[in-house]
């Protein structure tokens, strides 16, 4: 869904990101809508004036850095080449690898896309209900959330993140 994210779903006034499309290898690298309607979603992104005027420089940036006779960025993808076009599957993993040997905690842990997507929930879990997770990660209903998920959580109670995590975790709120 990462790879689907486009600048038109980015709404810089309201601090809200949708989620609408994905990019998939078989699709031909471009994107495609969502497989299902509950996938459909959009949250805030609140008290991040950072983050968004680190993305508003980041799509300043990017579009002048389009070379000269190449069709700027058909798709509006935020995750793209240079060229526009958006990043296969297996460049990403390799950066993601990269990224994850720098970090010492990581060693015998393999880490994908799909690995954080999990451990987001999972930590989400424990500072909000089912039913914002649920949403957040697209889930037709509460309770599929809570079949891949609960079963990681630690017992009621315990502090599971650092600080820095909670503060992020909590600013984000899903619209009604």
């Amino acid at each position: 869904e990462g790879r689907g994210l486009r600048h038109k779903d980015m709404d810089t006034a309201n601090n809200t990101v949708s989620i609408r499309y994905q990019v998939n290898d078989v699709d031909g690298l471009k994107p495609v809508k969502l497989k299902t309607k509950s996938s459909v979603r959009s949250f805030k992104l609140n008290h991040h004036e950072e983050l968004w005027g680190m993305y508003v420089a980041y799509k300043t940036e990017q579009s002048m850095e389009l070379p000269t006779g190449i069709r700027a960025n058909e798709y509006d993808l935020i995750f793209c080449k240079p060229d526009g076009t958006a990043w296969n599957e297996k460049f990403l993993y390799r950066e993601l690898i990269k990224i994850v040997d720098k970090c010492s905690f990581a060693n015998d842990i393999r880490v994908t896309f799909h690995t954080l997507r999990h451990t987001f929930a999972t930590n989400m879990l424990q500072y909000e209900s089912s039913i914002v997770v649920s949403r957040l990660m697209g889930h037709k209903n509460t309770r599929i959330t809570e079949d891949i998920y609960a079963h990681a959580l630690p017992n009621e109670g315990d502090e599971g993140l650092s600080t820095f995590s909670s503060n992020i975790y909590r600013s984000i709120h899903v619209e009604n």
